[in-house]
Order: structure tokens, then C-alpha cells, then sequence
């Protein structure tokens, strides 16, 4: 029951967002935008955007000790999006996880604390992002709300450090084994193992990995599309896009990405043909690549759906 209304909801949510990003579009317009784009730009951004995910890779690697090697963490990262590009649920972790688990011979508690600690600090990255753009643009509302989230994990990370025996309570507490293993495994990095230099370098390898993330949105709105956006109102699209992009709804976040970007280059006075035909485009520049060597990972190393649907069934028993 629970499994179909989720489906139920993620499947009004996409339809909803179908309808907003292409009602009232006119597709002649819409293709002279498309027509009007900068095809060396194209070209040049797209393989701008490869970098971001050769950053991610170092970091994946990072948060192995270095000790899986930035060529298996590529993969693994690859890997991951390739499945969320084409499956529901957001599979592509659990996948990541299981790739890893397979190559290197980590433990499940290990790999959950690696997905945790990596999905950790992008949550970070984008609600200080968000944060910056709500001080920007005074949306004091927003800017309330995402400070206290970034404020409430940090503050969670503080009690388990130096609180470690209520903070093994509540691990104890969780009714799921395989989350409880995995929440053990972090609590013990961070009593023993993790420092505020670990922080550091993880927040830099972050950093970088967002940067490259964002400088394509800049490329593609200020060279491909020619919309005179300031780096500001860019930043403020690129932030809530990535919000789109990440909720959990269609399998690579088709329809909702699209939305987004409408919605937020909307707020800035740009038109749906010229903000849905870039939009598009930026879908295609993250959805074939990752797509295309993802699967290409997925076939080489004989992992299945089947397999990755029991090992996220494992993790919920």
C-alpha cells in the first residue's frame, strides 16, 4: 500500500510538472530559441560538464581513505547516476553501494557510511547555497527554514561526537538492522575517526565538485542560450533546479528538472520557449553521458535491477 502511494504521488507530482513546464508553449517559437543556440558553446559546455563528475570520482575516492582508487569511484559515481537516470527511487545509491561493496570488499556499514557522508555534504552544499541566494534576493522566508536545516544536522553531528552513549541510544533505537549497522559505522567515525580535517577537505572536494556543477548552468545561459542573466540570478536558478533535480520523483528527474528551470528562469523575466528549450538541453548534457557510461559500468560488472532491488530489500529488514 505504502509503495503505491508513493507512486501514486511521484506520478502527480511528474505529470503536474509536464504540464507546467509545456502549457501555452508555442513550438515554433520555441524552435527558432532552440535554432539560435551556440553550437561550438554547446560542445564546449558539455564537456565542461565531464568535469564535474570526474570531481566527484576524487571525492568518492576521498571518502574511501583512498584506498578504492579514483578509476573504481568514477565508475561507482557514473554508475550510480546511469541507474537514477533510468530507474525509480532514487536505486542509483543503493547501486553505488553495491558496486562497491563488490570491487573493493567493504562491509554494507562501511559503503552506508560512504553514500551517507557523500549525500551528506551535497545536502549541505545546496542549503548554503540556498541560503546565499535567500540573503541575495532578501526571501527571508526561505533563508529561515534552510539555515535551520543546515544548523539541525550539524548540531546532530555535534551530539554524536561528544555525546557518543546517548547518541549509541539512539542508534540502538532504530528498528531497521541494516540503517542501524550503517548509523553505527557513522557514529564510529565520527567518536574515532573523523576530524576537523576531514571536514575540511571533504567541504573542499564538495565545493569543487558544486563549482563545476554550476559553472555549466553559466555556460549554457550566458554562452549558449545568449541570456544576459547576472551570475547572481544564474546562481539562483542553478539552486533551484538541483533542488528539482534531486527530489524523488521520475527516473533522472525528467519533467521535474524542467519545471524548475521554467519556474526559476521565470522569476528573472525569461520567456518559457528560450528557459524549456535550455532547459532541455542542460537535461540531455547531464542525462546522456551519465546515461550511456553508467549502463556501460552496469553491464561490465553483471549487476542486475533484480540484484540491486534485493540488496536496498536487505537494507530495509
Amino acid at each position: 500500500m505504502k509503495k503505491t502511494i508513493n507512486f501514486l504521488l511521484r506520478l502527480g507530482l511528474v505529470a503536474g510538472c509536464l504540464v507546467y513546464a509545456f502549457w501555452g508553449l508555442n513550438f515554433q517559437e520555441f524552435w527558432q530559441v532552440v535554432l539560435r543556440f551556440n553550437g561550438t558553446a554547446i560542445v564546449v559546455t558539455a564537456l565542461y560538464s565531464l568535469l564535474g563528475y570526474f570531481a566527484a570520482g576524487l571525492r568518492l575516492n576521498y571518502l574511501t581513505r583512498f584506498d578504492a582508487g579514483n578509476r573504481v569511484c568514477f565508475d561507482a559515481y557514473m554508475l550510480s547516476m546511469g541507474v537514477n537516470n533510468i530507474a525509480p527511487a532514487k536505486l542509483g545509491e543503493v547501486s553505488k553501494a553495491f558496486f562497491l561493496r563488490t570491487k573493493c570488499n567493504y562491509s554494507l556499514a562501511r559503503t552506508l557510511s560512504i553514500v551517507f557522508w557523500e549525500r551528506f555534504f551535497d545536502l549541505n552544499a545546496l542549503l548554503l547555497m540556498g541560503c546565499a541566494v535567500a540573503i541575495i534576493f532578501k526571501v527571508q522566508l526561505a533563508f529561515v527554514p534552510l539555515a535551520a536545516g543546515v544548523l539541525s544536522i550539524w548540531g546532530a553531528l555535534f551530539i554524536i561526537k561528544y555525546f557518543p552513549a546517548t547518541a549509541q541510544w539512539i542508534v540502538d533505537k532504530v528498528p531497521v538492522a541494516r540503517l542501524r549497522e550503517g548509523l553505527g559505522q557513522v557514529r564510529e567515525q565520527l567518536v574515532h575517526g573523523v576530524n576537523l580535517s576531514f571536514f575540511l577537505v571533504l567541504g573542499l572536494y564538495t565545493a569543487g565538485c558544486w563549482l563545476l556543477y554550476a559553472g555549466t548552468v553559466v555556460l549554457a545561459v550566458n554562452w549558449v542560450a545568449h541570456i544576459p542573466l547576472p551570475l547572481d540570478k544564474v546562481l539562483a536558478v542553478f539552486v533551484i533546479s538541483s533542488v528539482g533535480m534531486a527530489l524523488p520523483s521520475s527516473p533522472g528527474a525528467m519533467g521535474v528538472y524542467e519545471a524548475a528551470m521554467v519556474f526559476a528562469m521565470g522569476l528573472f523575466g525569461v520567456g518559457k520557449n528560450s528557459a524549456l528549450a535550455l532547459a532541455l538541453l542542460l537535461h540531455m548534457m547531464m542525462f546522456i553521458p551519465t546515461t550511456v557510461y553508467g549502463m556501460w559500468v552496469f553491464l561490465k560488472s553483471g549487476m542486475s535491477l533484480k540484484k540491486i532491488h534485493d540488496a536496498e530489500e536487505q537494507g530495509g529488514e
